[in-house]
């Protein structure tokens, strides 16, 4: 066992208690000296930390604001009729929210903390970032009063504030994170920004295109097929998801016009990734006071927006229409991390039942061909069964090799059929050679597409799928027996 020796103590000094006595004293003067210094101090009024307001001005007295942004861009701001103007081009309607958000620091300054007072205090206002300031903004009042608030550097405290002072005032100041907000506003982010109108039951294809590949998908009543890089059915509940986030795009604010900007700084001149959506025609209803309906053909159109470069870690630049917007990585995570692998269709019989017109089953040397059809389903008083959506309600009615079976049994064995799951990814250079177990061909209701659906033997255990003979997943060969036998 370790021996663990305590540390001997120091011999006390006899001249302790003089030391502790001057300490007091030369405590009771700084405060005193403090004291008097607040006092003797009326405006401005500090709180605690020295927190004050630095500025008030009643918001109709408010005559411009002049905003220099860290870019050093400077703009005024007219204050006419409860809105802000820009005094350079009167005919822009600003973004709503960034006006508010600097009306409500025009209105009123607030210091979150006072340091110290510079005439006092000898420091370099270059260490905090007031000399020169990182931005500005004069407040000019109707009254001739003015005030000019300078900005800082971010502080080292573990709130988001910035060092700040008023011009004519020796004392440094620390404010909010909404007022440096507010004051690197750049003139072309408070226009107004295009808004992206994507209505997904409209998608008729959509084209991913990056240096490097290419991904293309177009609708079909079945489903979504891709045809590039290659030919293959898509997943129904990842389209779903991805046609809901196109919906949901949109740009954070407005840059500048392409021909007005730099293209290899922006990254546009060669986009990381451009994304095309083509709509199907559509037609537009439009009633009018007395209930009247008047309808618009739309022809088919299309949009493009392309991803450049990066801003920071949590925006970049988008092309749209030949404008420039900042797009957010959040908004945009689906597009810059899109995998069309992820995409793909992986249970290899996905037509539903109500969508199905023929099924044929090879096996063992045998045929088994089934013929498909709908039947309205007829109420007691002979109207038709629809449902909430008015849509009509269909019975199957299946027949096979010409006889008529049950369709009950018949739905069980297609639902088995349905349920059929990979066990895996194949070896991308996976050769296909191995004997045919089994090959299905699945008609959907209309006849416009025949799906053939084939599984070659790879073992005793995997079988690999093949879809319209392009093979991506395994499964085992009990699963499909299992399933074929249900």
């Amino acid at each position: 066992m370790l021996k663990v020796q305590r540390k001997a103590p120091k011999k006390r000094s006899k001249w302790l208690p003089v030391y502790i006595l001057t300490g007091i004293i030369a405590a009771c003067v700084c405060t005193a000296l403090l004291l008097s210094h607040l006092n003797t101090t009326q405006t401005p009024q500090y709180y605690d930390r020295g927190a004050c307001t630095l500025f008030t001005c009643e918001e109709n007295n408010i005559e411009s604001i002049t905003i220099t942004p860290k870019s050093g861009s400077s703009y005024m701001l007219l204050y006419e009729e409860g809105n802000l103007i820009l005094a350079s081009d009167d005919s822009v309607t600003l973004r709503e929210a960034m006006q508010d958000a600097i009306l409500l620091c025009a209105k009123q300054i607030d210091a979150y903390a006072t340091v110290c007072d510079t005439a006092q205090e000898t420091i370099e206002l270059s260490d905090y970032g007031l000399n020169p300031p990182l931005a500005s903004m004069t407040v000019q009042c109707v009254d001739k009063t003015e005030c000019t608030l300078l900005l800082g550097s971010k502080t080292y405290s573990e709130t988001s504030t910035y060092y700040a002072m008023i011009a004519g005032d020796s004392n440094l100041y620390t404010v909010t994170e909404d007022v440096y907000d507010a004051l690197n506003y750049e003139q072309k982010s408070l226009y107004p920004v295009q808004e992206l109108s994507v209505q997904a039951d409209l998608i008729d294809r959509i084209t991913i295109t990056t240096p490097d590949s290419v991904f293309s998908a177009y609708y079909t009543q079945s489903g979504w097929m891709m045809d590039e890089p290659f030919v293959y059915p898509l997943d129904t509940s990842k389209t779903d998801s991805m046609l809901e986030k196109l919906e949901d795009m949109l740009f954070a604010r407005y840059v500048g016009e392409l021909d007005e900007l730099d293209t290899e700084e922006i990254g546009l001149s060669s986009p990381r990734l451009t994304l095309k959506i083509d709509f199907a025609a559509s037609v537009l209803t439009v009633p009018d006071e007395d209930g009247n309906e008047y309808t618009f053909d739309i022809p088919p159109s299309s949009i493009e927006i392309s991803l450049g470069a990066y801003i920071n870690e949590a925006s970049f630049y988008m092309l749209y229409e030949g404008s420039v917007y900042v797009g957010t990585t959040i908004t945009y995570y689906f597009l810059e991390h899109f995998d069309a692998e992820n995409m793909y269709l992986q249970n290899p019989v996905n037509f539903a039942s109500n969508n199905l017109s023929a099924l044929t089953i090879e096996r063992n040397g045998q045929t088994m061909h089934y013929d498909i059809t709908m039947i309205e389903r007829v109420l007691e008083n002979n109207e038709l069964e629809t449902d909430e959506y008015g849509n009509i309600l269909y019975d199957v009615a299946p027949y096979l090799d010409g006889q008529k079976v049950d369709s009950t049994d018949f739905l069980r064995f297609y639902q088995a059929l349905v349920n059929l799951t990979p066990e895996g990814r194949l070896n991308r250079d996976y050769i296909p050679d191995g004997e045919i177990v089994c090959a299905l061909s699945i008609t959907n209701a209309d006849g416009s597409i025949t799906r053939k659906i084939t599984f070659r033997k790879m073992n005793s255990v995997y079988l690999a799928v093949g879809v319209d003979d392009v093979y991506l997943y395994y499964i085992s060969l009990d699963a499909l027996e299992a399933a074929l036998d249900s």
